[in-house]
């Protein structure tokens, strides 16, 4: 990320946290069927434009998007957020999926002091590291995607932050079908973490 890029602070709508995001980014709740066809029509509107022979294309992008967003709300999730850009005019395909799960009985922790060995005992094998918002699960998986016939590198990160009264775990879903240098991604994504504000 450059010294130009530019970067903004986003609460989604019901959330208990912000995220310092780089670049321009959507963010798409998913409680509500029809404010999710509208927000995602709208956004594909605005990216793709409204000419006629571009009906297809926004057709075909509107279905892929809402069948992403319908799988994440379906897994749990309760927001998306889009990547649009990067900086004007370069575009940087990536979506984050944030949703709320308690925590498993093992890894309950009594207190904050404690959520080191909660995460290590709740999510055995994935690494836990701190942050400028406390510690978290990282893990981090660079592999091979497909966008439309082209196989190209791609990059999933997931991240779990404990609540900071202990009552549960924020999940963070984080996937580039198209990073070219997954280390520079994952670099990008811990910062956004790293980024995270609660408001409680």
């Amino acid at each position: 990320m450059s010294a130009e890029t530019p970067v903004r602070s986003v609460t989604a709508p019901g959330a208990a946290y912000s995220i310092v995001f780089p670049g321009t980014w959507s963010v798409i709740p998913l409680e509500a069927d029809e404010m999710l066809k509208t927000t995602i029509g709208r956004l594909v509107r605005a990216q793709v434009g409204v000419a006629d022979r571009l009906a297809r294309t926004r057709r075909m992008m509107i279905e892929e998007l809402l069948a992403t967003a319908q799988r994440a709300r379906d897994a749990g999730a309760h927001t998306m957020h889009l990547s649009l850009e990067i900086l004007p005019g370069i575009p940087f395909p990536a979506a984050l999926i944030a949703s709320d799960s308690p925590w498993p009985k093992e890894g309950s922790p009594a207190a904050p002091d404690a959520f080191p060995q909660a995460l290590a005992a709740a999510f055995p094998g994935i690494p836990v590291v701190e942050n400028r918002s406390g510690p978290h699960s990282r893990m981090v998986e660079a592999g091979l995607g497909r966008v439309g016939d082209t196989e190209t590198p791609s990059l999933s990160a997931e991240y779990r932050l404990p609540y900071p009264d202990g009552g549960g775990v924020l999940t963070l879903t984080i996937s580039a079908p198209m990073a070219r240098d997954p280390e520079l991604y994952a670099t990008l994504f811990d910062a956004m973490v790293d980024s995270l504000t609660w408001k409680i």
